[in-house]
């Protein structure tokens, strides 16, 4: 499983360059996928998947693979209180 794969070469690698945990920001428009790709790497439905147009994520939100390696998931880009009014 990919939680456990490599994860003594990643805290090697990121302790000599001095980012622990390693953070991922996934960004995109409204619909673009960023959710289902969340879900999709950690083969189990962490992050709430919207229907159709309507955003679904509003907050940014971290999930954390392991100690390491952590993503974010955000607002579909346009998506903010001034896109709105």
């Amino acid at each position: 499983m990919f939680k456990t794969y490599r994860t003594s070469d990643l805290d090697r690698k990121l302790n000599i360059i001095g980012i622990n945990p390693l953070d991922i920001m996934v960004t995109g428009v409204t619909g673009s996928g960023k959710s289902t790709t969340l879900n999709s790497i950690f083969q189990k439905e962490v992050a709430t998947v919207g229907k159709g147009v309507d955003p679904e994520t509003m907050t940014l939100t971290s999930y954390s693979l392991n100690h390491s390696f952590r993503l974010w998931d955000t607002p579909g880009l346009g998506d903010g209180i001034e896109a709105r009014s």
